[in-house]
């Protein structure tokens, strides 16, 4: 190991608490006996339990016995790797809309808001007889549609291309609706509102329809963002909503939206005039149902000329709360590691894994990533230990020093896949001369 790192390491791990920095020093020690120190405080966009709940076999799904094997590992990561601490949450977008119908509506006519034209539509009947939505299939020759103008275009008139449900299912890889119809309107039929009727249909049977309207040359979208993309019981869900374009200016004409439960339980959402989510929370008793919570919202917007239709969804997960890291640890360094014991408070037995990543200091002051570390194990309620061990041959050949961080440190309960703990900026870790 190179001398200068090596001094550098022993005068870290003989001076002990004089030794290192960080944000305080831990009350009490821990069970190992490293130097104790104190995670730095949490930001706004980390994810962090106040408090851990205890939870019994009912209240969670049956899974699969974990290993009860402990269990610890790292690698090094290249100096250039770019790592991105500022958690975005995904943003999904839509250039699109859905209407739900039912066969009588077809009588009537269907308007279809469109911002431009040639726009993609299918119609798909849904159920669960096989053989009854085989009979509501719409042929799309008997589709008429009425331009925004007055001119009605019959069947293939206004249709530009024709999709069998056989070429569907080869184009997407996957198996589409049984009673799919899908097309594309002609440039001439234009944009606006245009109407849709079917004919040849039984327009009295009680038959529901979804119609997926995709305007892909539009430039018009609408663009939906959560906070963060995991949330604890009680605290605030943040969703965003905006229009996206780079030629027009839209004002909201209507917002509204939905969260779906994995059990299929709806809540009804409310935005404010600056299409933020009010507020709004979901409790330690939903927590318990396993899976992702789906957003789904609808919007309408006026860009001065003509209103435009957009629907969007994107999911979130909601974790419960059974452990924690204390914000207790402990840290040594030698020539053959450096250890960051963290010290967690469990409330619900389980597979627990602590991972972060490790920077150093190079020759040019500047902080550099170092390493991956996880480390996993079984856990009873109670205060536990898990460590993450950096290697020192790691160390040596990276060239680095103090002061050194664990940054991405994160907490996961794995046999339930639940993320528990999220920190940009978890510890720091000085010499002192």
């Amino acid at each position: 190991m190179n001398k200068t790192i090596f001094k550098q390491l022993e005068t870290i791990w003989h001076k002990g608490t004089r030794g290192l920095l960080s944000a305080g020093l831990a009350s009490t020690m821990l069970v190992w006996g490293g130097t104790p120190v104190q995670l730095e405080p949490t930001r706004d966009a980390d994810l962090h339990a106040d408090r851990v709940i205890r939870t019994t076999a009912k209240a969670h799904p049956v899974a699969p016995a974990p290993s009860r094997e402990a269990v610890r590992f790292s690698w090094p990561i290249e100096r250039e790797t770019e790592i991105d601490l500022n958690y975005r949450s995904h943003e999904a977008t839509s250039k699109g809309f859905r209407l739900l119908v039912r066969g009588e509506d077809f009588r009537n006519g269907i308007a279809l808001p469109l911002e431009t034209s040639r726009a993609v539509i299918a119609i798909n009947a849904v159920g669960e007889d096989r053989v009854a939505l085989r009979e509501a299939a719409i042929d799309p020759h008997d589709v008429t549609l009425v331009a925004k103008n007055g001119t009605v275009f019959r069947g293939a008139e206004g249709l530009e291309k024709l999709a069998a449900l056989e070429d569907l299912q080869n184009a997407r890889k996957q198996q589409m609706p049984v009673a799919t119809t899908m097309f594309k309107l002609a440039g001439q039929v234009g944009s606006g509102e245009v109407m849709l009727f079917a004919d040849n249909m039984n327009h009295d049977r009680q038959d529901r329809y979804v119609i997926q309207v995709l305007e892909k040359h539009s430039d018009v979208a609408l663009g939906l963002r959560t906070g963060r993309d995991t949330y604890l019981p009680g605290e605030p869900i943040a969703l965003q909503a905006d229009w996206l374009s780079d030629t027009s200016t839209l004002t909201t004409v209507s917002l509204e939206g939905r969260i779906v439960s994995p059990t299929g339980k709806v809540h009804p959402l409310r935005f404010d005039a600056r299409n933020q989510l009010s507020p709004f929370t979901l409790s330690e008793r939903e927590a318990a149902i396993a899976g992702l919570w789906r957003v789904e919202v609808t919007a309408i917007g006026d860009d001065g000329v003509r209103k435009v239709r957009r629907d969007v969804a994107t999911a979130f997960a909601l974790t419960e709360p059974t452990a924690r890291f204390s914000g207790k640890a402990e840290v040594s360094l030698t020539k053959n590691a450096l250890v960051a014991g963290l010290e967690v408070e469990v409330g619900s037995a389980g597979r627990f894994e602590a991972r972060g990543i490790l920077f150093g200091t190079d020759a040019t002051g500047a902080m550099v990533p170092v390493a991956v570390a996880h480390a996993a194990d079984w856990f009873q309620p109670g205060q536990r230990l898990l460590a993450l061990h950096f290697d020192g041959e790691t160390l040596e050949q990276a060239a680095v020093g103090a002061p050194f961080e664990v940054r991405d440190l994160r907490l996961i309960h794995q046999d339930r896949l639940g993320l528990l703990h999220r920190q940009a900026q978890a510890l720091r870790v000085e010499a002192i001369d």
